[in-house]
This record gives C-alpha cells, structure tokens and sequence, in this order.
C-alpha cells in the first residue's frame, strides 16, 4: 500500500497464519474485512470433513492460489486463533474490522463494552448517509469536515452504553446526544436538521440517525477499531478509502477515550 510518499509493508495472512499465534511478534495492525459469516462460521470455517481442501495453482487450475494459497482451506482460525487475536490485541496490537466482521470481536469477547443489535422497521438496501464525528480531533478524522457521508448497507447496528459514548468516533446523522448538544450550545431543533440520507432509500432513517457509526475501544495495551459500515466496499467507495489509511498511518498515536459520563435513565443494557 502506497500513501503519497510513505510506504506501508503488508502480509495478506490466512486462517494458517492466525492459528500458528505470536502475532505481535510480526505485525502492528490486522485489518480483518467485511465477511458475510457469523462468528461460529469464522471460527469454524469449513467442515474439516471436507479435508484437506487446498487452494494452490496448478495446471488444471491455474486461477487458484492468488493472491494467496494454502493446502487445505479448512477448519477456521479456530478458537485457538480467536484467543490468539485476543492476545495481540491486548499485547498492543490494532484490530480493524470493516462492516460485518465485527461480529469477530463483538460476539468474541474481544471488547465487553459493545453489544450488537438489529432495529425493527428499518430497511437499508444500500445508501449514502450523512455522518457527523462526534471526535474529530480523532486521527481517524483527519482530512475530513467534521459533518461529511458514507455508504451503508443493511445490517445490525452497534450499541453502546451511554457512560462508553466517548468511544464512539463516528455517528450516523448529524445531530448529537442531546447533553452533548447542551454542552456545544448548539440549540437547533430536529426538524432544522439536513436528512440522513444523501442518496439512494431508507426505511426507518430516525432510527439509525444517532447511532455508532466507527468506535475506537481500548482493550488492554491495543485497540479494537470497529467500523459498521465497509469502507471499502467493493472498492468503490473511494471518499471513504481514508477513515481506514488513517487509522492504519496512525495505528500507534490512538487517543485516549475521553472521561465516562455518568450513566442516567437511558442507559442501555
């Protein structure tokens, strides 16, 4: 990977590379992308029954083993490789995860303060919607107004508890929790609001206007980055590219998670 004049070395690493472990040893950041698969299907992988599964080149197929290969595709990481990303993160290692992977650290028991969850009446096929950093001195903000829009498709959304919104990097809308509204002097009613959907359809927009969009969560000596939308997706979405090169330029100078506010009546479970 190339920015401007800085140079990036990177490992692709398969389900082999995770299982093996001692991944602090060898890398900084693992950028783990969008996946379709539930967390028992991460872990698990294919029936090893199906074994050995490879995918290497050969005449017959030479498509095969690109841009990497492996002599049998089966298994999974692992709940050994699950408790070996584990260990690098908390051992001072960045995990990014863009879109459905969350799942992985989520429902992994890599981070405790996140929770998943879908949201009744609410349709999101495939759109641009407007967002807003609620930190935007963040690294992760860099270069970017602090109200600007992404892509989204459909999926569960994150949630945190009101007392981790200070983890929260990134929101979907543009109008903040009302005591952060207070706190801002900014008096402006819903309805002045511009609308979260910048281009395409959605159902139920007032119900994902607010909520967690990227969050930055502290997990022993590292960071797990959890981005709910796919920055790039299908690698098209070339104004979303940065969130991701930010996060990895600036792997080692994350910020610490602003104070706890104190939890209230609306605290979620």
């Amino acid at each position: 990977m190339i920015f401007d004049d800085q140079k990036v070395p990177y490992t692709l690493i398969m389900d082999d590379d995770v299982r093996k472990g001692g991944l602090r040893s060898r890398f900084d950041v693992i950028l783990y992308p969008e996946t379709g698969g539930n967390l028992r299907r991460i872990v698990g992988g294919i029936d090893p029954k199906f074994g050995p599964l490879a995918y290497t080149k050969t005449a017959e197929f030479p498509s095969h083993g690109t841009p990497t290969a492996s002599s049998d595709i089966t298994g999974g990481i692992t709940w050994a490789g699950l408790a070996n990303i584990d260990t690098f993160v908390r051992e001072g290692g960045v995990l990014l995860t863009l879109g459905n992977s969350f799942t992985l650290p989520v429902d992994g028991g890599i981070v405790r303060d996140v929770t998943t969850a879908a949201e009744a009446g609410v349709t999101n096929p495939g759109s641009e919607l407007r967002v807003r950093f609620r930190r935007p001195a963040h690294p992760i903000a860099y270069g970017y107004p602090e109200t600007t829009s992404v892509f989204r498709e459909e999926r569960s959304f994150l949630r945190v508890r009101r007392v981790d919104e200070g983890q929260v990097v990134l929101q979907w809308g543009t109008r903040l929790p009302k005591d952060d509204d207070e706190t801002e002097g900014d008096e402006k009613k819903k309805d002045d609001e511009p609308p979260l959907v910048v281009s395409g359809g959605v159902k139920g927009a007032d119900k994902i206007a607010g909520k967690p969009a990227i969050v930055d969560v502290p997990v022993g000596k590292g960071r797990v980055v959890l981005y709910e939308f796919d920055p790039i997706h299908r690698y098209q979405t070339e104004s979303d590219f940065r969130l991701v090169w930010n996060a990895i330029l600036n792997w080692n100078d994350m910020p610490p998670t602003p104070p706890r506010k104190p939890a209230g009546d609306d605290e979620q479970d």
